[in-house]
């Protein structure tokens, strides 16, 4: 039996228990948050150019 391994199989495991995307009320044209909450952009797989897609619903 022939095994590979992934090279980026940590950033997988990782990216499995913290989900790939969120979502962020926004009232009043701010961000929506408790008071220990922050937001931030974890990269795990590298660095290497990447894109954001920010997709606004509501009224």
């Amino acid at each position: 039996m022939i095994y590979t391994i992934d090279d980026n199989a940590d950033a997988h495991l990782a990216s499995a228990f913290i989900g790939p995307s969120r979502v962020f009320p926004v009232k009043d044209g701010r961000l929506v948050r408790g008071t220990w909450q922050k937001v931030f952009l974890l990269e795990l797989d590298g660095s290497r150019r990447r894109k954001i897609i920010l997709e606004v619903l509501g009224e």
